[in-house]
Order: C-alpha cells, then structure tokens, then sequence
C-alpha cells in the first residue's frame, strides 16, 4: 500500500516515455526524460501539501494522487481475484473494497504531511 501513492508518477512516466519514444527521439533519451518527469512529479505532490496553505490546492493534489492509487489497488486485486476465483460478484465487492482502502490510505499518507503554520505579523 505504501507504493500506491506512486501510481500518478509512475503511469505519467510511462506515457511520457512512449510518447518521446514515438517522436522519434529514440529509447535512451525517452527513458531518461520519463525518470526526470516521474521524480518531479513524486516530489511535487507532497511539497506542494507541506507548503501551501490553501485547503483547495491541498486537496486537489490529494485528489489527483489518491484516484490513479484507487484505481491500481482495484486493477490488482481484481487481477489476484480473477487468478484465484472465477468471475463473480465477490470478486468485484473484493476488489472494490480493496480498491477503496488503498486510495484511504494514499490518501491519509498524502494528507499527513503537515500543513504549514500561517504566518502571523508581528508589530
């Protein structure tokens, strides 16, 4: 669970690295600019909760990282579902319920940085 909070990066990586790939500059190059993109966006996340003071801001960061985890923990589970079940309707409840704690826990981990303290005027 505590890799979920990666997904955005990591599937923004990936897309960024076929995407160069398929403007023809090349595989080295593609790679290298799709890690530089992924750490960036893995550092931004919780920079941008630990120093912003907007709640909106601070939720929609939490947003943006807690829906791809969401939606990984579910693809997995369902997957470990389908290998061990047939098709049925406590495969999909399980991976729902799955799929719902790991985008809590995304974003209770996101959401734990601490806010910053406002600044106050002294006169």
């Amino acid at each position: 669970m505590a890799l979920s909070i990666h997904a955005l990066p990591v599937g923004t990586a990936v897309m960024t690295a076929f995407w160069l790939n398929d403007l023809g500059y090349g595989l080295l190059f593609s790679i290298l600019l799709a890690l530089l993109v992924g750490m960036a966006l893995a550092a931004t996340a919780p920079w941008l909760c630990t120093r912003c003071n907007a709640p909106a801001v601070r939720l929609t960061v939490i947003v943006l990282f807690v829906l791809p985890a969401g939606i990984a923990g579910y693809q997995g589970t369902r997957a470990i579902c389908l290998l061990l079940m047939r098709e049925s309707a406590a495969a999909v409840i399980a991976s729902l319920f799955a799929g719902t704690l790991i985008g809590i826990a995304a974003a209770r981990r996101l959401g734990s940085a601490p806010a910053p303290a406002s600044k106050r005027h002294q006169d």
